[in-house]
């Protein structure tokens, strides 16, 4: 497989863009940790529909109640949609294992001009809002 450089927007690299003391590296960024949930932990699964697909998601809840891991299915398996809501609801486990707050990430998410969730996980992290309150992750920190 070829990969090709991509070059931003705007012309050709800087020259010493990135470098450091002459040396030809990136600075170093430290990830944060991931914190892994316990092995047995309170979940809840339901069903919703997305501009007339049917959506099942899973949430899970570490220890201390906020939201660990979210899982997102849908009747269209092989589609590009259920790959979409999967890949998703990935992301959004990891940023919430990485750190990321559920008001953060809920507010981060594609909303209509009426601030309706439009996606399979933002109208998933709604309704957990909704039967939780919307301040599930944020002061549980």
């Amino acid at each position: 497989m070829q990969h090709q450089q991509i070059q931003r927007a705007g012309g050709a690299r800087k020259p010493g863009l990135g470098k450091k003391a002459g040396r030809n590296e990136l600075p170093r960024r430290t990830a944060l940790a991931r914190e892994r949930l316990p092995n047995r932990r309170a979940y809840e699964t339901f069903n919703f529909q997305v501009e007339g697909l049917r959506d099942c998601a899973t949430v899970s809840w570490f220890a201390d109640g906020r939201v660990g891991e979210v899982f997102i299915d849908n009747h269209n398996v092989g589609s590009q949609s259920h790959g979409n809501a999967t890949d998703a609801a990935v992301a959004a486990s990891l940023a919430f294992q990485h750190g990321c707050t559920f008001d953060v990430l809920r507010r981060a998410l594609l909303r209509d001009m009426r601030g309706r969730a439009t996606s399979p996980l933002g109208v998933a992290l709604d309704l957990v809002a909704e039967r939780e309150g919307s301040q599930t992750n944020a002061e549980r920190a």
